[in-house]
C-alpha cells in the first residue's frame, strides 16, 4: 500500500462515549481514524460522504470490509441495540453512536472480529436500562431525535403536554403506543399506515408491550407509573415519552409547590382515559352509539376501570370527588364532539 496503516490510539478513543459511524468501523478494523484521509470522489460520495479510498487501508479486502461494516451498521442503527443516535441528516456516516453499544452489538449481533482493546472496553456491568443511556444525551439533541422519529411514523410530533401532563392516566393501548413513538390517535389500529414510512417495528413493539401488560393485568396507570413499569422490565422506551414524563411531571410538581391549595384533579377527569379505551375497542370509533356500547361493556366488567363503578337504568355510574354520579349517553356524545374538534386542530 502507499502508506503505513497506524493502529488506533486507544487511550484517546476509549475515553470517548460516542463515535461517528465511520470511526467505529475503522476502530473495529484496528485502524486509527485520525490518519484516514477522506476524498470527495468515490461510490459513496456525496450522499454517504466521507469516502475513503484504498490508500487508507492495508489491502483492498480490508477496504471492502470497512465499506460493508459501514453499510451493516447504518442498516441497524435504528434497532433496539442502540439508544437514540446523534443524527446527521446530510451524511449518514457522520451519525454518532455510543461506543459501548457499538462494541456490544458488533460482538453479539454482527459477530465481527474486533481488536482486543475494544473488547475490554465493553463494561460487564453496563447499564441495561435505557434510562442510563438516555441520561447522557444532550437534552436538545434528544428532543430533536424524538420529534424526528415521531414525525416519521405519525406525520407530526406527539403532543406530550396533552398525553402526559393533562391525562391523569393512560390505558394500556395508549401507553404501549406512546412508549413506541406512536400517536394513539393515529394508531388506534396498529395496522394503520399514515404515510409511506414503515412503522411495523414500532407497531410490533407496542403490541408486545400491550400483551405483556394485559397478561399482568396492568391496564391503566399514570404516565410516570407506566415508565417505571417498563424500566423495571428493561423494555425499550421511546425517549420522547421518557423526556415528557421527566420534564412535564416535574413542571406539575413545581406548579403544586406554587399553589399548594390547588384543587386536585377530579376523578371524573380520569374518565377521559377510559373513554379513549372505549373508542379503541368500539366497532365503529366514529359512532357515538358504538363507543357507548364499548364503554358500557367496560363498566360492567368485574374488574373495574376507574372511575367506572357499574351501570344502572341505562346509564353508567362513575366515582367522583362528590360521590357516585350518572354518566349518560348524551354526556359521552358531548365529549366525543370535543375530542373530534381537538383532533381536527392537531392535524
Amino acid at each position: 500500500m502507499a502508506k503505513d496503516i497506524q493502529a488506533p490510539d486507544w487511550s484517546e478513543w476509549l475515553s470517548l462515549s460516542r463515535v461517528k459511524v465511520w470511526q467505529a468501523c475503522a476502530l473495529s478494523l484496528n485502524i486509527e481514524p485520525n490518519t484516514m484521509n477522506a476524498t470527495a470522489h468515490g461510490w459513496m460520495a456525496p450522499e454517504g460522504a466521507p469516502f475513503f479510498d484504498e490508500e487508507n487501508f492495508p489491502s483492498e479486502e480490508v477496504m471492502k470490509e470497512f465499506e460493508k461494516r459501514a453499510r451493516v451498521l447504518l442498516a441497524n442503527i435504528a434497532t433496539d441495540s442502540f439508544s437514540a443516535p446523534v443524527l446527521n441528516m446530510a451524511s449518514p456516516q457522520m451519525h454518532q453512536v455510543r461506543l459501548d453499544e457499538f462494541v456490544r452489538w458488533a460482538l453479539t449481533k454482527a459477530k465481527w472480529e474486533i481488536p482486543e482493546p475494544l473488547k475490554s472496553f465493553l463494561a460487564v456491568d453496563a447499564g441495561s436500562s435505557n434510562a442510563k443511556a438516555a441520561a447522557e444525551l444532550d437534552r436538545d439533541q434528544r428532543d430533536f431525535n424524538a420529534s424526528f422519529a415521531e414525525t416519521v411514523y405519525n406525520e407530526h410530533a406527539i403532543d406530550w403536554r396533552y398525553w402526559v401532563l393533562q391525562m391523569p392516566s393512560l390505558t394500556v393501548a395508549q401507553a404501549s403506543r406512546l412508549m413506541s413513538a406512536l400517536d394513539p390517535d393515529v394508531f388506534e389500529d396498529l395496522a394503520a399506515r399514515p404515510n409511506e414510512n414503515d412503522p411495523s417495528r414500532m407497531c410490533k413493539r407496542a403490541k408486545a408491550m400491550q400483551r405483556l401488560a394485559e397478561a399482568e393485568e396492568f391496564r391503566s396507570a399514570s404516565p410516570a407509573d407506566w415508565l417505571a413499569w417498563a424500566d423495571e422490565r428493561d423494555l425499550k422506551v421511546h425517549d420522547g415519552f421518557r423526556l415528557a414524563v421527566e420534564e412535564l411531571t416535574q413542571e406539575a410538581r413545581k406548579a403544586d409547590a406554587i399553589t399548594p391549595q390547588r384543587k386536585p384533579l377530579s376523578r371524573e377527569d380520569a374518565l377521559t382515559a377510559v373513554i379513549e379505551a372505549a373508542v379503541a375497542q368500539a366497532v365503529d370509533p366514529d359512532n357515538a352509539s358504538s363507543v357507548w356500547a364499548a364503554l358500557v361493556k367496560l363498566a360492567d366488567e368485574p374488574e373495574k376501570y376507574p372511575p367506572l363503578v357499574g351501570t344502572a337504568d341505562g346509564k353508567i355510574k362513575i366515582d367522583t370527588e362528590d360521590g357516585i354520579r350518572e354518566f349518560a349517553k348524551k354526556n359521552l356524545r358531548d365529549r366525543l364532539t370535543r375530542r373530534k374538534e381537538r383532533l381536527a386542530k392537531t392535524r
